[in-house]
């Protein structure tokens, strides 16, 4: 079995320097990842219930993910992570959303 291993955590961004004034961006992007891992039962218990639970500890690892969820990130975190640093609202899950579909054979 793999060991487990954290995926992002929002202190590694916000402890960036030259990202100090990006807090309330990456908070965002973290929230709505955590909200459409929730919204698609890709999590073995739930990470937050606000955007208020998303502090600088907060991480998303493998532990927290089903099967499908670790398989969904391999195949699109990454996409839509440089979209959404390319100016992509982090709202726009459609690249998570299509990942997530592969994983699931549709």
């Amino acid at each position: 079995m793999e060991k487990p291993y954290v995926i992002t955590k929002v202190s590694w961004l916000t402890n960036t320097p030259g990202m100090e004034d990006q807090r309330e961006k990456i908070i965002q992007d973290h929230y709505f990842l955590a909200k459409f891992l929730q919204d698609n039962a890709l999590l073995k218990r739930n990470l937050m219930s606000a955007i208020e639970d998303i502090t600088d500890d907060f991480e998303v690892s493998s532990d927290d993910l089903t099967e499908d969820g670790l398989a969904m990130m391999k195949a699109g975190y990454e996409k839509w992570l440089g979209k959404v640093d390319n100016g992509m609202s982090p709202e726009d899950v459609t690249l998570l959303e299509k990942a997530l579909k592969k994983v699931r054979g549709g």
